[in-house]
């Protein structure tokens, strides 16, 4: 009878550790194992702010040739801007711009860095536009700039007007 005592007080304290250490891993903080890198956390973070701002685009006007200029700011200097344009064989066309953002892989101090992209298309007045980021539509509005206009427009100094 003595040993069924022991055995049991031994079973008690064994269940008793586990049960411990099942309830102290749910307050420890978990590790992220996810394969994602940390560039590409800040990236996703940084998209969600830009997206819902509203950012401002110039649109330069020769013939039926359209250039739309703007600025985006990015997590670091590291960080890229590959610009794609989609002309929708349509009347009136519909154009969109598609931005997406990625890191070159080095490490690179977390600055925010203001980046430039441009689009260039023919199309006609009538045309209708949406700018796309990383997947997200990207809200904006337009300056239009005029042929004989040389100043910088809201202070950036961004434009280089094609002669």
């Amino acid at each position: 009878m003595e040993d069924f005592k022991k055995i049991l007080a031994l079973l008690i304290a064994i269940a008793i550790v586990l049960v411990g250490v099942f309830l102290w891993n749910d307050f420890l903080p978990q590790p992220n194992n996810s394969d994602t890198n940390d560039n590409q956390t800040d990236i996703d973070d940084t998209n969600n702010d830009i997206t819902n701002k509203e950012i401002t685009v110039t649109r330069f006007k020769e013939g039926s040739i359209y250039t739309y200029r703007g600025v985006l700011s990015l997590p670091t200097p590291c960080h890229l801007i590959k610009t794609e344009t989609l002309v929708a064989e349509s009347y009136p066309e519909q154009v969109t711009i598609k931005l997406d953002t990625m890191s070159d892989g080095e490490p690179c101090a977390e600055v925010i860095s203001d980046k430039k992209f441009f689009a260039q298309f023919t199309a006609s007045p009538e045309h209708t536009l949406s700018i796309i980021l990383n997947g997200e539509n990207l809200r904006f509005k337009i300056i239009n700039i005029e042929a004989n206009n040389t100043q910088p427009v809201l202070g950036h100094d961004f434009l280089e007007l094609i002669q």
